[in-house]
């Protein structure tokens, strides 16, 4: 069967009537234990991803715009709103859901925190490193959010739909940005970055790649092909590209002209290398701290982060000379 019959055939299965039941045990349970043994992070993407397809199946909801596949989940959120010229794009703050969208909320590690709503973030850092740049600790997390949460759970602090774990701050980042779970268990170390980026207007790329640090402190860098990114196979190869040439890309990604999302996904930003917007490739920059920054890049020039819910569109001459040194 080709594709295209097979996605026609797919789309057009009903659930039955106890299906979305059955559904959101199974996610409740699948949640808990990830939370507990902290599976790898691209095994947990995997994951997600199948359930939050079935959930959107299951649920028809339309209520959250959402960037599809994105780190291999879903993350909710109302939509990006383009101001008036020189305004950039406002993305406003995540609505805590009530009612039926709670279920799609609990499909990524989530924490609530002096009012906003952190997200698992697209940066990843291993425990020894982790250890160095943990600062104080602000709290715990209570582990409390589910799919049949009501709107009170959420407005609690520390509110998660993650495992109960330590919240810190993290050194040398704002936390109004980022915070970290950092939890030791059995003789080991179980850590996970969480940025908060919503609620905040972008004008330029400064407004969100200023806040990962980049600057100066790209000690190697690496890339992984769509495929392999989207088979789960980690097969990451080492970017051959000069200093100089990364360091106009980076400092081109700080000048980037912000997209509203929206648009991009309804034209198929997202169908990766047999859509019509061309090829994906993800870039891997690890810094001076020891944290590995993934950036998601299309081949006609975006640059996508994390749960920002905003596109990049890069300088072409910055960006072409990269992608092209992607093979």
């Amino acid at each position: 069967m080709d594709k295209e019959r097979y996605k026609r055939a797919f789309a057009g299965v009903v659930p039955d009537p106890g299906f979305r039941e059955r559904l959101a045990r199974l996610e409740d349970s699948a949640e808990r234990h990830k939370s507990e043994v902290r599976r790898s992070r691209q095994t947990s993407a995997i994951v997600a991803a199948s359930i939050v397809l079935a959930v959107s199946l299951g649920l028809g909801s339309a209520q959250f715009w959402s960037n599809d596949r994105l780190d291999g989940s879903r993350a909710t959120a109302t939509p990006p709103v383009v101001g008036h010229s020189g305004e950039g794009v406002h993305i406003p703050k995540m609505k805590l859901p009530s009612g039926s969208s709670g279920a799609m909320m609990n499909m990524i590690g989530l924490i609530v925190y002096q009012g906003r709503i952190y997200t698992q973030s697209s940066t990843t850092i291993s425990p020894e490193a982790a250890k160095s740049i943990r600062g104080e600790k602000l709290g715990q997390t209570k582990g409390n959010i589910d799919e049949w949460s009501k709107q009170a759970d959420y407005a609690k602090e520390f509110a998660s739909t993650t495992g109960i774990s330590d919240v810190y701050a993290v050194k040398g980042y704002d936390s109004q940005f980022r915070i970290m779970t950092y939890m030791e268990m059995d003789g080991q170390v179980f850590v996970e970055l969480f940025d908060c980026l919503n609620g905040l207007t972008v004008q330029s790329g400064a407004d969100v790649f200023g806040k990962l640090k980049l600057a100066g402190q790209v000690k190697q860098a690496a890339y992984e092909p769509f495929d392999s990114w989207n088979n789960g196979l980690n097969q990451t190869k080492k970017l051959m590209l000069s200093e100089k040439s990364l360091g106009a890309f980076l400092d081109a990604l700080l000048q980037a002209k912000p997209v509203a999302g929206e648009p991009l996904v309804s034209k198929g930003i997202f169908e990766g290398e047999e859509g019509e917007e061309g090829d994906q490739k993800f870039l891997l920059l690890q810094l001076a701290d020891g944290s590995e920054v993934r950036l998601r890049l299309f081949e006609n020039g975006y640059v996508l982060y994390g749960f920002a819910s905003v596109f990049f569109q890069v300088e072409r001459g910055a960006f072409d000379i990269l992608w092209n040194n992607l093979n």
